[in-house]
């Protein structure tokens, strides 16, 4: 348990009244960092940090609540707030996704963070794939490219190709900032699509999952950089605000 004293909250510079609840929780934040704050110590009282901050409770309270959506702290009943453990659970991950802003510079650019975390791991994911996980990519490109054909959408089995893929890899962040990813490109996916769109991913795919199956690293990430180089079929800047 950490012990504080009103010196310590001297720390803290106060607000003026133009702050928004974004720079409390900013404060908050550089507090803990300085403090070095970890996992299950509690934070002062609210009416201490709220008199340190010089805002109402009320305002306090709104952007610890906020915080807690967040995942970085929690309240016990009857004791206070503590730091959480940092976790993208998946509640939390979708919670990100969903406060987003979602348009179309936004979308390319998440694309961009995720192809260079899929391009920096896949050398670890190829190493430790199974028999059993090839299997299943192999089935999973195979029932894309039937839907594809069909011009039926494939979103899940997209998903699922991806998730397989680095199912393995020791970065236990990955697949959760992966599923981020998904979840902010899946609220604007279209209703219809062309059917060449869906065959040319689908084929994109099938590229990507015949070079990991060949042990060809090298020609599977430069696949991979090629798949991203278009727009993918389940959105387009069409659907999102510009």
């Amino acid at each position: 348990m950490v012990a504080y004293d009103d010196a310590i909250l001297d720390e803290i510079e106060p607000l003026t009244p133009r702050n928004t609840n974004l720079a409390v929780q900013a404060r908050i934040a550089d507090f803990m960092e300085r403090r070095k704050l970890a996992a299950g110590d509690q934070l002062p009282a609210e009416s201490r940090l709220a008199q340190a901050l010089g805002v109402s409770r009320a305002t306090l309270r709104e952007a610890m609540r906020a915080m807690e959506s967040a995942g970085i702290i929690e309240a016990r009943a009857g004791s206070g707030w503590f730091i959480r453990e940092f976790s993208l659970a998946p509640t939390v991950a979708k919670g990100l996704a969903y406060s987003f802003s979602l348009d179309a510079h936004n979308l390319y650019d998440l694309r961009q963070i995720r192809l260079h975390l899929e391009f920096g791991f896949l050398p670890e994911a190829m190493e430790k794939l199974t028999p059993e996980d090839i299997a299943t990519l192999d089935d999973t490109v195979t029932e894309m490219e039937r839907l594809a054909a069909a011009g039926r959408i494939y979103a899940e089995q997209d998903h699922l190709f991806h998730t397989r893929l680095f199912a393995h890899v020791a970065n236990q962040l990955l697949p959760k900032l992966l599923e981020m990813f998904w979840a902010v490109s899946m609220r604007s996916v279209r209703a219809s699509l062309q059917r060449e769109d869906l065959e040319t991913s689908a084929h994109n795919h099938r590229l990507v999952f015949d070079a990991i199956r060949s042990g060809d690293l090298a020609l599977a990430r430069q696949r991979l950089e090629a798949s991203f180089g278009g727009p993918p079929p389940f959105w387009s800047a069409d659907s999102v605000e510009e």
